[in-house]
């Protein structure tokens, strides 16, 4: 019905002017900031709720150093943030959760 939808890029559909020199510099500068490039390394990537709940909680706990030794061993995983992994998800953590599987 109508018109056929056509799905035009945001940056072509407001062709409003070329951005200015000092605007240009001024955005080279900020992304040569050390904390700009470190946020726009993350992934962001979407965390199970309940693997975030796990971590922070194991995170606190060893902050009091209220982990035991073997938990410390075996949950040494949440140590690093999901976003600073290789890979990610993992198969440690939350084992309920089932992830795609990129093999089939």
């Amino acid at each position: 019905r109508g018109r056929p939808l056509r799905l035009v890029p945001y940056s072509v559909q407001r062709r409003r002017g070329e951005p200015s020199r000092e605007t240009m510099a001024h955005l080279e500068h900020f992304a040569e900031l050390d904390h700009v490039q470190r946020y726009l390394a993350k992934r962001y990537r979407f965390i199970d709720p309940m693997f975030r709940r796990r971590r922070l909680k194991w995170l606190e706990r060893q902050n009091t150093k209220k982990n035991k030794e073997k938990e410390v061993k075996f949950n040494a995983y949440y140590m690093i943030h999901p976003d600073d992994h290789k890979e990610w998800p993992t198969n440690k953590g939350s084992v309920t959760v089932v992830w795609p599987s990129p093999y089939h």
